[in-house]
Order: C-alpha cells, then sequence, then structure tokens
C-alpha cells in the first residue's frame, strides 16, 4: 500500500499521539505512573508520580522523557500506521567498542 502524502498529517495531533501511546504502553505493561517514578528511581532520574501524571495528561513532554519511558517499560518496536509499520530502536549505553 502507498504512504499517505506528507500533507494528510498536517491535521494530527501528535503531543496526543505520543501521550496515547504512552499510556496504552503503560497499560499493557501494568505499570502505574508510581512504578514508573519508581523505575525512574533507579536509573537516576527524579521523577515524581505527580510529575509524571501532569506530562501525561498534557501530553506536553520531551522526546528524551518519552524515550525514557518507553525504555523502562521495556518497549523498543512501536507499531504506527495504518500498516501497523514497525520501527525499533535500542538503547545506546555510550559504549563505542566494537
Amino acid at each position: 500500500m502507498p504512504r499517505k502524502p506528507l500533507g494528510a498529517y498536517a491535521g494530527v495531533d501528535w503531543a496526543d499521539e505520543a501521550k496515547r501511546l504512552l499510556k496504552a504502553h503503560l497499560k499493557r505493561a501494568g505499570c502505574t505512573y508510581k512504578d514508573l517514578a519508581d523505575r525512574f528511581e533507579k536509573i537516576g532520574v527524579h521523577e515524581t508520580e505527580a510529575n509524571i501524571r501532569n506530562k501525561l495528561s498534557r501530553g506536553s513532554f520531551t522526546a528524551a522523557f518519552f524515550l525514557q519511558c518507553l525504555a523502562l517499560l521495556g518497549v523498543y518496536t512501536i507499531k504506527f500506521g495504518e500498516n501497523n509499520e514497525a520501527i525499533e530502536w535500542y538503547v545506546n549505553s555510550g559504549d563505542t567498542k566494537t
């Protein structure tokens, strides 16, 4: 199936899409905002349950926060679009050895 023209995405509320995606993955993982806050603490990032709730409620958060949440939930493949196309990503540990 051909891809949509770029103009087809003009009316998309991207903040809402990101918020919806994170909430869906939280639910699938059975993870509460408190659980996620605890996971953030384990990697040395201070995010409270209230902070997370507010960010997801507003749908305004950084790309770094978005990727951190996905990693903490164990999500490394995101499916989207009409054809359920998948994007895979991996966390770079900073180790540049080959």
